[in-house]
């Protein structure tokens, strides 16, 4: 049985995972003396940032749904459609 050559798509989710580490590496060096993040501490200012998120996911979901009727932003097959 012959092996499939390892594809570009597949080789490409590595370099991303470091990019995301190196720009959350980068805010964290920005952010880290606010005094908002002094405050609030980083478990509480991660679930505040992260809640935001999903609430601004929501309403670009729904600009995206209202302008250009697209239905779903992510389809995994079987598993999951947002």
């Amino acid at each position: 049985m012959a092996r499939r050559p390892l594809e570009l798509q597949s080789l490409k989710w590595p370099f991303v995972g470091l990019a995301v580490l190196l720009a959350l590496s980068a805010v964290w060096q920005w952010k880290k003396d606010t005094p908002f993040l002094r405050q609030l501490g980083m478990l509480r200012y991660g679930l505040v940032a992260t809640l935001f998120m999903i609430m601004s996911g929501v309403l670009v979901k729904m600009a995206l749904r209202l302008t250009f009727n697209i239905k779903y932003i992510l389809v995994i097959p079987n598993i999951l459609n947002i």
